[in-house]
């Protein structure tokens, strides 16, 4: 919705940026109160229900304050039947139909596969890094402040890379395509970074790097996809390219369990 509400590309990339921005500052948010939360309770229980709270809150402020385009019905009667997104009988597009349209827009060949083959890439990044990172840190004996700490620095990294990403972008828009192959580039040699790293001060700078260059590239990857994406199907999409980041996820706890019990975590990086 918010992707769609931006005017032209320079509000675009503005409006992903934000977007990562604000997903970090949330998550780093958590990362802090967690602490805190964790003593109420039982087993987590101030943690859990925090989180049902902030959810249902959130639920009720999207039912009454998100506004929603007329119902096929409705748009007929108005004349405002949106032609893209129903055939010409006015019914809504099948899920079938939107699962097909979204699997051929993911197909093409050229920069929409890249992105594809990018998000399954970034997900098995992302889930074998946030997965393994505390135990890896572990190895060097940290205080258990320290772990927090880093936790912290790693969403805060994300937004300071979504933001260089915004500036560099509002004001040379051509090297869109250059940014997002050169930060993914960067991620590649983050976990090599990682895994090379001794210390836990090291270790700790090489884990925000990784986050500097994941947060810089979603905003990329996001600005280049919405731009490619036709407007009657960015919504199912967006969503077919948010599953793929989940099956890169998948993939890497699948490696991490073939590679057996006698590999390290630096094997799943490399």
């Amino acid at each position: 919705l918010a992707m769609d509400a931006a005017a032209d590309e320079a509000a675009l990339v503005k409006t992903a940026s934000r977007l990562a921005v604000l997903e970090s500052m949330g998550l780093s948010m958590g990362a802090l109160a967690g602490g805190a939360l964790a003593g109420l309770g039982k087993a987590y229980a101030g943690n859990f229900v925090a989180s049902l709270a902030v959810t249902l809150g959130m639920f009720v402020i999207t039912l009454l304050g998100v506004p929603e385009p007329p119902r096929a019905k409705n748009a007929r009667r108005q004349g405002r039947l949106n032609k893209p997104e129903y055939p010409p009988d006015g019914r809504p597009l099948t899920l079938g139909a939107l699962m097909r349209e979204s699997l051929h827009f993911a197909a093409k060949p050229g920069l929409v596969r890249a992105l594809f083959l990018f998000s399954m890439v970034t997900g098995f990044a992302m889930l074998g890094v946030e997965t393994y990172w505390q135990p890896a840190l572990q190895a060097f004996a940290p205080p258990a402040w320290f772990l927090g700490i880093v936790s912290f620095t790693g969403f805060a990294s994300v937004m300071a890379g979504s933001r260089l990403v915004e500036r560099l972008l509002v004001r040379r828009p051509q090297a869109r395509y250059g940014c997002w192959l050169i930060l993914k580039a960067g991620l590649g040699v983050g976990l090599l970074v990682l895994v090379i790293s001794q210390g836990m001060v090291a270790f700790a700078g090489s884990y925000m790097l990784i986050y500097v260059f994941l947060g810089g590239g979603g905003v990329a990857e996001n600005i280049l996809l919405n731009l490619e994406a036709p407007a009657s199907q960015r919504a199912s999409i967006l969503s077919l390219f948010s599953f793929a980041l989940q099956i890169g996820g998948l993939l890497a706890s699948l490696t991490e369990f073939l590679l057996g019990a006698g590999n390290t975590y630096h094997t799943l990086w490399l």
